[in-house]
């Protein structure tokens, strides 16, 4: 892993110069990465059951930009920071992926951010119920058709399954992302 912050901060750059076609309403999630002997590893969420968008659902720190955040970074880093009580000042920023539109139409910015080891996460109360820790490589293919129990109207999506949980949708979609380009960086 030595060296490997730099690698994946020069590959984030290329995948980050795409523009996005679509249009949505600004938001931002932070990629919460930890490096471990065996791997990268991340921080996810379980939205709580009575959020308006996506409740119960796997995902990243983040949400609605704020007219105050200077940019995605800055919203992905507030918000993680009001979700897990993510200290802003201890998230080392490596770059982002490319935007990606939600089935909410929000177009939301992937901000990839290296935690430290030391960092121990503390769920909002309703906001979060769990937040827990996934290998990066869980997220590697092209994952498995699964239908989500809370839109069985989508049909079968691709999906990830990690910690006893099911990811999908945008979130299913940055991380294989960004399991590819570390895959191509290791």
């Amino acid at each position: 892993m030595n060296g490997w912050p730099a690698r994946i901060t020069r590959a984030l750059a290329a995948l980050s110069s795409v523009s996005p076609q679509e249009t949505g309403a600004p938001a931002a999630v932070l990629v919460p990465l930890v490096l471990a002997e065996h791997g990268p590893l991340l921080w996810l969420v379980r939205r709580s059951s009575n959020l308006r968008h996506h409740p119960g659902q796997i995902a990243l720190p983040g949400g609605k930009h704020d007219p105050a955040d200077a940019g995605p970074h800055e919203t992905a880093l507030r918000e993680a920071h009001e979700e897990i009580h993510l200290p802003p000042a201890q998230v080392q920023v490596l770059g982002q992926l490319p935007p990606r539109l939600t089935s909410s139409r929000f177009l939301v910015v992937p901000v990839v951010g290296l935690v430290p080891a030391w960092f121990t996460p503390v769920p909002q109360p309703g906001e979060v119920d769990r937040v827990f820790l996934a290998p990066l490589r869980d997220f590697e293919g092209p994952g498995e058709l699964h239908v989500p129990p809370s839109m069985p109207e989508r049909g079968p999506v691709p999906s990830y399954f990690t910690q006893g949980e099911v990811v999908w949708g945008a979130t299913a979609a940055i991380l294989a992302t960004l399991a590819r380009a570390c895959r191509d960086v290791q």
